[in-house]
Parts: structure tokens; C-alpha cells; sequence
């Protein structure tokens, strides 16, 4: 092995700060997206169903007299199912249809409830959302490469130099379970009682900054 007098090390400067960035929105809600079972009960399953299906009807013209669109309903009819009691016999049976309907006016859904209260509906969940989901996204990940700037001018401030204000890449890395459109789940014991509700949007980015050289 040779050695060289006045050998020195070659130092490659960094050319760019890559740092994450962190956005985070809290909005109240616009849209309102209720989830519900309809169920029917009794001994004979033909009877079952045909209850259910008039339940269905009652709902769908209830749901037309408020003005609520087609494109916001959903719900798929009919599962039945058998109960049985503790020697293994048939007692009775379920039938049972899962709706999901979108609202934009709170009022409008306490009311619609309140209607229907002597039909047996089991509500699941109630998701407080917003119609522009898009805008708010983007406004999300418009804070985190912000957030993302300050944190590379707080890096580049200590090393002494300076940098670009606009990044040259931009990677977005938000964790899949971060976006999910919903932070309140409700149990509903009073409908009439249902109030306002907010959602919050979240976003991550990786971002790099090139350092100006002087």
C-alpha cells in the first residue's frame, strides 16, 4: 500500500437539504353520510323479506319527499338470516338491508330520523365529511411542503447557507390509515340531538431543497 505527501481527502459538499413536511386541516363538515341497518323480523322468512322490502319502499319515498338524489343513496336489500335457540332450532328470521345515504343538511337528517322512528333501524356509523374532498387535500399538502420548507430553512440556517424557496422534488408519503376521511363516529342515542361535526385532513411529503452556492 502506497501513501502519498499532501494527499487530502476530497469533501463533497451537499448540494440539496432533504427534509418531511407535515400538513394538517380541520374543517367542518358540509356533508354528512349515514350508515344504517333496516331490519325485519319474524318466524316465517317470506314474511320477513316482504316487510323489509315495504320498509325499503317507505324509505326510498321518505328519502324522495326530502329531495335527497339517487346518486346519494345506497343500499343493497335482503339478507336473511335464521335464529336459532338453544336446541339448535329455527325460531325466527332477519331480514335486514344496510343503507348509506349522504345528507348536506343536518336538519334535514334529525328530521328524516325522527320520521322513521317507529320503523327499527340500527344506526352504525355517521361520517362528518366534506363534498370537495380534492380541494382539501390539496390544501393539505400545500401546508406540508410549507411545513417542509421551514424545517429545511431551520437546517440550512445552521449550517450557515441558503436555500431555494421552491423545492426541486417534492414525494408525497402520507400513510394510507392518515387520510381516512373519518375523526368522529357516533353512537346515536337521540337523533334529534345529532350536531355539527369536523373532519381533519392529514398529509406528508418528502421534500428536497437546493442550496444556492455563492
Amino acid at each position: 500500500m502506497y501513501m502519498y505527501r499532501g494527499f487530502v481527502p476530497r469533501v463533497t459538499k451537499a448540494k440539496e437539504i432533504s427534509v418531511k413536511g407535515y400538513g394538517t386541516r380541520t374543517v367542518k363538515s358540509d356533508m354528512v353520510i349515514l350508515a344504517f341497518n333496516l331490519i325485519s323480523e319474524a318466524q316465517d322468512p317470506y314474511k320477513a323479506q316482504q316487510e323489509n322490502e315495504q320498509f325499503i319502499q317507505i324509505f326510498l319515498d321518505t328519502l324522495n319527499e326530502y329531495g335527497i338524489k339517487d346518486e346519494d343513496i345506497f343500499y343493497t336489500s335482503n339478507e336473511l338470516t335464521p335464529v336459532y335457540d338453544a336446541n339448535n332450532e329455527v325460531i325466527r328470521y332477519i331480514a335486514s338491508s344496510i343503507f348509506k345515504i349522504s345528507f348536506y343538511d343536518l336538519e334535514y337528517l334529525s328530521e328524516f330520523l325522527y320520521n322513521l322512528r317507529n320503523i327499527e333501524v340500527e344506526v352504525e356509523d355517521v361520517l362528518f365529511t366534506v363534498k370537495d374532498s380534492t380541494k382539501l387535500w390539496n390544501e393539505t399538502l400545500a401546508d406540508a411542503v410549507s411545513n417542509a420548507y421551514d424545517r429545511a430553512k431551520a437546517v440550512a440556517d445552521r449550517l450557515g447557507v441558503k436555500i431555494e424557496e421552491v423545492p426541486q422534488k417534492v414525494t408525497e408519503i402520507t400513510d394510507v390509515n392518515q387520510v381516512i376521511e373519518e375523526l368522529q363516529k357516533h353512537v346515536i342515542k337521540e337523533f334529534a340531538s345529532l350536531a355539527e361535526g369536523f373532519t381533519t385532513n392529514y398529509s406528508v411529503v418528502e421534500a428536497e431543497f437546493t442550496i444556492i452556492e455563492e
